[in-house]
Formats: C-alpha cells, structure tokens, sequence
C-alpha cells in the first residue's frame, strides 16, 4: 500500500526485493546446471576423443564364418586386419597424405583445446571447441581414402565424430551467456 507521497510502503519494498532474490537465485541455479552439464559433456567428449584413437579407424574387410563345431564349441575363419587411429595418422605423415593428416592435427588441437577449456572455462575457448569439433569430421569426410580396396572405415572413426558431436554440444551450452564463464 502506498504511503501519502506515492511511494510504497517499506513492507511492499521488502516483498519486491525478496522477489527479484528468490527470481536471481533460480537464475543463478539453471545457470550453475548449464554449466555442471556442460563440463560433463566437455569432459565426456574430450576422453572419448581420445580413446577413439585406440580403436579401429582402418580394417580390412575379410570374408569370415562363424560355425559352431559338433560338440558345440563356437570358432570364427578369417582374419581382420585393423589399424587404430594412431596407426592412420602415422600412415599419413608417412604416406604424405597431406588432408588426413591436417584432419587428424584438427583433430588433436581439438583435444588439446577441449581439456584447456574445461580446465580454464574461457568462452573463446569453448567457441574455439565449437568451430574444430564442426570442422572435423567434414575434413575426415574430405580426406579419408575412397578408392582403397577391401578397406573401411573402423569403428574409431565413428566414435571420433560423435565424440566431436558431444564436443560441439556441450561446447555451445557451456558459450551461453548465461553461463558461469568469467570473460563473457
């Protein structure tokens, strides 16, 4: 209720204040969930990247068989051979394949930067993340070899995009304003 000179009465003011706190501190916790998820996925995308280097980026498609025996013992013919993501970009270095090993330099600067911007939670860096986890599997898709034979595309490689897809996510939540960076 307001007073004589048009002001409100100091429990109308108390009300008021006590709204905008309760209004800033539900601000305050969707920002601090933002920011908890998206170092989680920051996090997340940064180890997968990482062990998807140790998996199958490269095999060679074999023709195998899967029989089981007449005492019921399971055996597999054929063999499959497979390089991991380190064994592809040691090739590329040495075969001077000069796109696959930029895309996997992308690919490690990405990891680099992941870890920093989780680490530092700079905004830059998480817009840095944003820009090499998108440019990174389209130079995979640029570069990766179309006219090998029997070889394929291992399961590293899938691993490595969606690792980048997480990246990408998280990244872009973690660069909202509203998140707990101290340089936005």
């Amino acid at each position: 209720m307001p007073d004589d000179a048009g002001k409100p009465s100091e429990t109308e003011q108390l009300r008021r204040r006590v709204t905008r706190l309760e209004i800033r501190a539900r601000e305050s916790s969707a920002a601090e969930s933002r920011a908890r998820t998206a170092a989680a996925g920051s996090a997340a995308g940064a180890v997968a990247l990482f062990l998807s280097l140790s998996l199958p980026w490269a095999r060679e498609e074999v023709p195998y068989a899967y029989d089981i025996s007449d005492e019921g013992v399971p055996s597999m013919y054929g063999v499959r051979a497979s390089a991991t993501g380190w064994d592809v970009l040691a090739a590329s270095f040495e075969d001077e394949r000069l796109l696959l090993a930029a895309a996997f330099t992308v690919l490690l600067v990405l990891l680099a930067v992941a870890v920093c911007a989780v680490v530092t939670w700079s905004r830059v860096l998480f817009v840095t993340v944003q820009v090499l986890a998108a440019a990174s599997p389209l130079l995979f898709l640029f570069s990766w070899p179309r006219n090998s034979g029997d070889l394929a595309a291992g399961p590293g490689l899938a691993a490595a995009v969606f690792a980048c897809a997480v990246l990408v996510l998280s990244a872009r939540l973690a660069a909202h304003k509203d998140s707990r960076s101290p340089d936005r």
